[in-house]
């Protein structure tokens, strides 16, 4: 029975090992990720990001009507061009 208790011991903790290093790794990684997208989105709001993708410089014609979805994220209207 003590041997049992040993060996259930020793599966916990090498699992708990593994799971604290995986969730580090992730961690890391995710800081980037934010950084990223910190860096990326200064300044700028989803609709500038759409106005540049879609090539929609402001104007009087009308450029682009309706609703786009990047990444889970909607944005609908009217964009101008020149």
């Amino acid at each position: 029975m003590k041997k049992v208790m040993i060996l259930v011991s020793a599966i916990v903790l090498t699992a708990s090992a593994a799971t604290a290093a995986y969730v580090y790794s992730q961690k890391s990684s995710s800081d980037l990720f934010e950084a990223n997208v910190e860096a990326l989105t200064e300044g700028e709001s989803i609709g500038d990001y759409v106005q540049n993708f879609l090539g929609c410089r402001g104007g009087s014609k009308k450029c682009f009507e309706g609703t786009i979805s990047i990444k889970g994220v909607s944005v609908s209207g009217t964009w101008f061009k020149s």
